[in-house]
């Protein structure tokens, strides 16, 4: 009898731990999506941000003219423009075959780094600033920007236009997080860009940067929000 009791009791108390465990999982699965289904309507609604309060200047709506691409979601270098989060400021750029002083990229160089065949160094300065009051971590911004060139050679249209390295005193590790940056409130940061170009490239009508802050891909079109900064 005593027994059955026992075996009673213990089954029971199996019971009630399993049901109390059931109830946690539920109310932190709950906790947890409502948390990410918060993160996704900022998001989105960071989409809608305003690229630029300002009428663009002539150099830029020439250019969207050229590209299709609505003029406000178009600057020259030293304006500013908008997109998610962020905002862009390209600061100033250059172009050589000198070499820029940072971690070198992969070119036939000589002993002081200029490079000696048919590709040149375009660094562009770059200003990113969280335009937010959240901390943004690790997020994959420096590989979300494109060097386009407008009328290029037929012959280098599958040009992707990457940054080829990131312009610091320290290099980071060249991994899948190469690109990752941590963004405190309203912190701004100024980052050298290298890209390693052919010089056939350095013919083209003129060069500009391809922002998309979203990362996003092909199949997910509402998320692809481009801007673009003429390098002028």
């Amino acid at each position: 009898m005593k027994k059955k009791i026992i075996t009673c009791a213990g089954v029971s108390l199996v019971i009630i731990l399993v049901l109390l465990s059931v109830n946690f999982l539920q109310s932190e699965t709950g906790s947890i999506s409502k948390e990410n289904i918060e993160k996704e309507n900022e998001f989105k609604k960071s989409l809608d941000v305003v690229a630029q309060k300002e009428e663009p200047d002539e150099v830029s709506k020439e250019f969207a003219n050229k590209l299709g691409v609505d003029e406000k979601n178009i600057v020259s270098t030293g304006n500013t423009i908008k997109s998610t989060y962020y905002s862009f400021t390209v600061l100033s750029w250059t172009k050589g075959k000198e070499y820029p002083g940072y971690a070198l990229p992969e070119a036939v160089l000589d002993e002081q780094g200029n490079i000696t065949n048919d590709f040149s160094y375009v660094v562009v300065n770059l200003s990113v600033k969280n335009q937010s009051s959240k901390t943004i971590e690790n997020d994959l911004i420096w590989g979300y920007i494109r060097l386009r060139f407008l009328s290029a050679p037929s012959k280098y249209s599958d040009y992707i236009g990457e940054v080829t390295y990131l312009g610091e005193e320290k290099p980071r590790i060249l991994n899948h997080n190469y690109y990752a940056e941590t963004f405190a409130p309203e912190e701004e940061k100024v980052m050298p860009m290298i890209f390693v170009v052919n010089d056939a490239l350095l013919d083209s009508e003129a060069m500009y940067l391809e922002i998309n802050a979203t990362g996003a891909v092909i199949d997910n079109p509402d998320y692809d929000i481009r801007r673009y900064i003429v390098l002028n």
